[in-house]
């Protein structure tokens, strides 16, 4: 079955991409933070315990004993070193056993279970988080006394250090990653722009243009382009069969049809009353649909010479002229006169000028069709630097409340009756197919107006 966009649910490849960069992007910067914040946390403490244990072996080799009496020299030096690495708050404590000689009697003792040498605890004093360290020697070989040392530091500094490294790492995985994203979607955007010369190729191309699309495009799109040149393969030889078939089947259509028309009229000059009003009916019937089947025809060329492009350098009044004299007879029989009133300056226009005439004739027709006998159609050529209008005027009753509906095939006439055939239609066809456009009015005085409007 084939897969068709729904028209409800779009969804753009942009936003998609984007959406899920942006996630990963979140994730990753929330892991590197919290990964830096660990490595960093690990390497500052460290260097931390480093210096605290440092500066705690200076302090306890300052603690002796001389004469049966122990003697301790604070090194304030040692202190300064503390104050230069971080400007932090300092505790200390030496004791022999558990008798405090010198520092902060109330620090939290550390656990020195196991006989440890060196102890590095993390805990509150006065309400701020605190990094310990204990080193221990004994006073005296020949003796059981111990002495202990506690040097603390606050962590305030360090901890700001910690939370800098982290953000660095995490920025520095936002701006990798942002560059990452642009290049992806650069890489994105040149990816798409075969689909967009595809979409502006198909965009400017008329109904009838069944010409293969061409694109510098990556394998993964060359596969989309092949399968969209065999569719419209397909759909050109439907049409073209459609097309020969239509024109075959009118112009077999047509000879019958003329055959009986010329019958019909024969006829109804051979019979009298009743027989021969009905034989004259038949004869306008047969006349209608010779006329209807050449505008079929009309229609299937029109078809083809559109997918063609013709363009050639037309004089136009020429052109009218000559429409004018075909139509000549017809309008006589009608009572109807022309008058065409011609430009000063020649109007040259670069148009499919068979098809051209083929509106013009469209619209002359409909206009003797509605003009009353005795009746004028007035024919004008109006032109600007940009453009061109033909104005077509009759005495006729106009084109009602709705104009524009009458330029599809097949709706009821401007006099009320069925059958307005393809005549508004074709022209409106023509104009499209040069860029211009039909306008239907009704003229204030009375009648109908058309205007063919073509770009010069």
């Amino acid at each position: 079955m084939p897969i068709s966009p729904n028209p409800d649910t779009p969804w753009s490849l942009k936003r998609r991409l984007f959406r899920q960069w942006l996630f990963i992007l979140v994730l990753l910067s929330i892991g590197t933070y919290l990964a830096a914040s660990a490595i960093a946390q690990s390497v500052v403490q460290k260097s931390q315990d480093n210096l605290l244990q440092s500066i705690a072996q200076v302090i306890l080799d300052s603690v002796i004993q001389r004469n049966q009496a122990v003697e301790f020299d604070l090194p304030y030096s040692a202190f300064d070193v503390l104050g230069y690495a971080a400007p932090e708050q300092t505790y200390y404590q030496v004791r022999v056993n558990n008798d405090v000689i010198a520092g902060y009697s109330d620090l939290p003792i550390p656990d020195t279970e196991n006989n440890q040498s060196r102890v590095a605890t993390t805990d509150l004093y006065l309400g701020d988080p605190v990094r310990f360290i204990q080193l221990s020697k004994p006073l005296n070989p020949t003796q059981s006394e111990t002495v202990f040392v506690l040097l603390g530091q606050t962590r305030d500094s360090y901890q700001t250090t910690i939370g800098n490294i982290a953000i660095l790492a995490a920025s520095g995985t936002i701006i990798a990653f942002a560059v990452l994203a642009i290049l992806g979607f650069t890489g994105v955007q040149a990816t798409l722009k075969p689909l967009a010369r595809i979409q502006k190729n198909l965009d400017s191309r008329t109904v009838e243009d069944f010409t293969p699309v061409t694109a510098n495009a990556p394998s993964e799109i060359n596969s989309l382009i092949t399968t969209l040149n065999q569719t419209l393969e397909q759909h050109k030889r439907l049409l073209e069969q459609s097309r020969s078939f239509i024109a075959e089947a009118t112009h077999q259509i047509k000879t019958p049809i003329a055959a009986l028309s010329m019958e019909s009229e024969l006829l109804a000059k051979e019979l009298s009353g009743p027989q021969r009003d009905r034989a004259h009916t038949l004869s306008v019937r047969a006349r209608y649909t010779s006329k209807l089947i050449h505008q079929l025809l009309t229609q299937a060329s029109l078809t083809y010479r559109s997918s063609e492009h013709i363009q050639q350098p037309t004089a136009l009044p020429a052109l009218i002229r000559s429409i004018l004299r075909t139509l000549d007879t017809h309008a006589e029989q009608k009572g109807v006169g022309f008058n065409f009133v011609e430009p000063e300056a020649p109007s040259l226009i670069a148009c499919d000028a068979i098809a051209l005439r083929e509106a013009l004739v469209c619209l002359i027709e409909n206009a003797i069709q509605f003009s009353p006998p005795l009746g004028d159609i007035e024919i004008s050529i109006h032109q600007s630097p940009t453009q061109l209008d033909i104005h077509i005027c009759d005495d006729g009753p106009g084109f009602g409340p709705d104009p524009e509906r009458l330029k599809k095939a097949f709706v009821t006439t401007r006099d009320g009756h069925e059958g307005g055939g393809l005549g508004l239609a074709i022209a409106e066809r023509v104009a499209v197919q040069h860029r211009g456009w039909l306008k239907l009015l009704n003229r204030p005085q009375g009648g109908g107006e058309c205007v063919l409007s073509l770009p010069v």
